[in-house]
C-alpha cells in the first residue's frame, strides 16, 4: 500500500455521527472524508472505521506473564508483545497497564511481570 490512498465503502465513526464515504490518507494521515476516492483504494466492504480506543486501566499485562496459576512465561519480551498484539488487535492504541506490587498465597507472579517490565523499559 502505498503512502497515499482512500479507504472506500467503510462506515466512519467520527466525534458526532456515523459517516459513509472514502477517507483519503495522504503520508500515514487522514486529509480528509469524502470526495474523490482516487486510484489506489482499500475497500472495507461496509465495516466500521474509528479512531484508536484508549485503555484507562487495565490488569491484563499480568495474565500474559502469568497464564496459569503456576506457569510464568520465561521470556519478559514474548508475554509483552502478545499483550500488545491482542491490545491491537482490540482496536486499542493506547493503554495504560497496572501492575500489581505485592504478591498473594505465596506466588512470585507480580513480582516477576514488574521486575520483567521495568528491566525492558530500561533497555
Amino acid at each position: 500500500m502505498t503512502a497515499s490512498f482512500s479507504i472506500t465503502n467503510a462506515k466512519v465513526i467520527t466525534r458526532d455521527s456515523v459517516v459513509d464515504g472514502p477517507v483519503r490518507v495522504e503520508d500515514g494521515c487522514i486529509a480528509g472524508i469524502g470526495g474523490d476516492a482516487g486510484d489506489t483504494t482499500l475497500d472495507f466492504e461496509g465495516d466500521y472505521l474509528l479512531p484508536g480506543l484508549i485503555e484507562l486501566h487495565t490488569d491484563n499485562v499480568e495474565k500474559h506473564f502469568a497464564p496459569r496459576a503456576t506457569v510464568v512465561w520465561p521470556e519478559a519480551i514474548a508475554a509483552l508483545a502478545s499483550h500488545d498484539n491482542q491490545i491491537a488487535g482490540s482496536g486499542i492504541t493506547t493503554v495504560l497497564n497496572a501492575l500489581g506490587v505485592g504478591d498473594y498465597k505465596g506466588r512470585k507472579a507480580r513480582y516477576h511481570a514488574l521486575q520483567a517490565t521495568f528491566q525492558i523499559l530500561k533497555e
